[in-house]
């Protein structure tokens, strides 16, 4: 991952899974209300790079993505929820990782706060499957609805 806020995410103890985002603004969120946060750090699955400001910090292997869901006590206790429910962040998902968001009871999340994780996960392609040609060529829905 890399950041453009100044604040890559990071796990908070040894047996956590989830790296915090930490919000890049104030957020004010109202129930009924979706709002959009451009978190300011992006994802590289195929090196699966953590970095800040272009320098490297930890590599992992090839073949993974990222799952991006909640905190869980804001969901628990605020109805925090991200609008595709869980956010799937593709290897080859090239722009910044933006979450749009509504809560069921007002909250306003500081800047510099967590308020999601990631989750980084391996993912695995069947031996015979046809490999698909075509690269992405966009960010956020850039594959497509259908």
């Amino acid at each position: 991952m890399q950041s453009n806020t100044g604040q890559i995410p990071k796990r908070q103890t040894i047996g956590s899974c989830g790296y915090d985002f930490y919000a890049p603004e104030d957020i004010v969120l109202t129930p009924g209300e979706w709002t959009t946060i451009d978190t300011g750090v992006r994802f590289d699955g195929k090196e699966c790079v953590l970095a800040l400001d272009n320098h490297s910090n930890i590599s992992y292997h090839n073949g993974w993505f990222m799952l991006i869901v909640p905190r869980s006590g804001f969901g628990s206790n605020y109805g925090f929820r991200l609008r595709n429910t869980v956010g799937i962040i593709d290897m080859d998902y090239r722009d910044t990782i933006k979450a749009t968001m509504t809560v069921d009871i007002p909250l306003t999340i500081k800047k510099g706060k967590r308020f999601m994780q990631g989750i980084i996960l391996p993912f695995g392609v069947f031996n015979n499957e046809e490999i698909p040609i075509s690269e992405r060529n966009g960010g956020h829905g850039s594959t497509g609805v259908n």
